[in-house]
């Protein structure tokens, strides 16, 4: 967990846009959070994480690039899409979870 942390801190202090970063991370751990059940298939955890990470790609890519994250858009307001798209992300998050939070695997076979 302690590496996990650390792992965070370097890329927040790493990043130009470190604000979106957290964002981005906070959104994961929702994901994480809601998603993830023990014993049962992962399924729709990884369809949602790559919705994730189609969003959030380019801001890491950034950072690992050390370029600007504006320079990678011909938009002048990729940083406001981006946070827009990351609570879209989260309020889809919410959604899917409250249609599904009482299903569990049955034990019968069918």
């Amino acid at each position: 967990m302690i590496i996990l942390i650390a792992l965070v801190v370097c890329l927040v202090l790493y990043s130009e846009q470190p604000m979106l970063v957290i964002f981005s991370l906070l959104s994961l751990y929702l994901t994480y959070r809601l998603f993830w059940r023990r014993y049962e298939p992962k399924v729709i955890f990884f369809g949602i994480i790559q919705s994730w990470l189609s969003i959030t790609i380019k801001i890491f890519y950034a950072d690992f690039k050390g370029v600007n994250y504006e320079s990678l858009s011909f938009s002048p307001s990729i940083i406001q899409t981006t946070y827009i798209s990351l609570i879209g992300y989260c309020v889809l998050c919410l959604g899917i979870y409250m249609a599904i939070r009482d299903m569990r695997l049955s034990d019968k076979n069918v």
